[in-house]
């Protein structure tokens, strides 16, 4: 027997082996991989000798019956692999299944709300309503924002108004170019236009704005364009301060337009990810957790660029008299 003996029954065996080990002990690195596969020689050499040539040497397999063979072959992993399943989820505790639940879709994605629609063509299913509204919040931004969608639509609707989601994931509601890889990206800004000459049209109540300002400021080979004076900010200072003075003027904007805007903080941005911990995240998901502190999220949170600002006098009042 040889490594060229072997080679068929090792390639099915080593991936497996890659995979899991992999999730078992992640940020190993290729060294990981390089024993896993190792250690999958032993199952291929056991599969070689007593499963494959054990049916490769049997004359008596041949025509219709191989076919119960081909069955079984499909049925068992099949039936394995669904009662994994039904097993995964009573084996889940309390903490995992509210981490599984929490990277759920959110209402504007399942409605298809989150795209690159018209403000003024949304479809129907973006309108949360109320019988005689007293007006209607929009809520724009990026996916940042989707996270929002059902809290803000649960409390409009509380409050007498209706409620249009109309988010889109990539897309900062800034009025801005993104220029990445040397490119112009120009599809966001002309949806930021599109959005704000809609809503100074139609004068929504409301317009909560939220957008992944972390990503916009800190990744390094994404550059920010002024459309209107060509200006480029390529630093992190630089975006920051054209980030913020174009959302100045968007508010002023609409507050000169009679809409009140309310401008929600990024989401804290935490400094692990759990899926990065395998499979150990789903049996346990503090097993690898790490603590954030309140001032370490307040200090990034500076750092992007996204002021606190929350629902001005008026709208409170409006808002509050219903």
């Amino acid at each position: 027997m040889t490594i060229g003996d072997l080679s068929y029954s090792w390639y099915l065996w080593h991936w497996p082996f890659i995979v899991f080990a992999a999730s078992i002990w992640p940020g190993s690195g290729t060294r990981i991989a390089v024993v896993a596969a190792g250690v999958a020689l032993i199952p291929a050499v056991s599969s070689y000798l007593f499963v494959e040539n054990r049916f490769r040497f049997r004359s008596d397999l041949l025509g219709w019956r191989a076919a119960p063979l081909a069955l079984v072959c499909i049925v068992i992993p099949a039936v394995l692999c669904l009662s994994l399943i039904a097993l995964s989820h009573r084996l889940q505790s309390a903490d995992t299944r509210t981490m599984v639940d929490a990277q759920s879709l959110h209402a504007d994605v399942i409605r298809g709300c989150n795209g690159l629609h018209p403000v003024a063509a949304l479809p129907a299913e973006c309108t949360w309503s109320v019988p005689n509204p007293h007006g209607t919040v929009y809520l724009v931004g990026d996916s940042n924002a989707g996270h929002f969608t059902e809290p803000i639509a649960a409390a409009s609707n509380a409050l007498g108004y209706d409620f249009v989601a109309a988010t889109s994931a990539g897309c900062g509601f800034a009025d801005l170019i993104s220029i990445e890889s040397g490119s112009e990206l120009a599809k966001c800004r002309g949806h930021v236009a599109e959005a704000m000459h809609t809503f100074v049209t139609i004068k929504p109540s409301v317009v909560v704005i939220s957008s992944s300002t972390p990503d916009i400021i800190w990744t390094p080979d994404r550059w920010l364009k002024d459309p209107y004076t060509g200006e480029i900010a390529r630093t992190r200072t630089k975006k920051l301060d054209l980030y913020q003075r174009t959302m100045t003027r968007q508010l002023a904007d609409l507050e000169a337009a009679g809409i009140h805007a309310v401008l929600v903080r990024t989401i804290p941005h935490l400094h692990w990810r759990p899926l990065d911990c395998g499979i150990d995240v789903y049996l346990s998901p503090s097993a690898c957790a790490t603590v954030d502190t309140r001032a370490r999220i307040e200090h990034d949170q500076h750092r992007s660029g996204m002021p606190n600002r929350g629902l001005s006098t008026r709208c409170r009042r409006q808002l509050g008299s219903t």
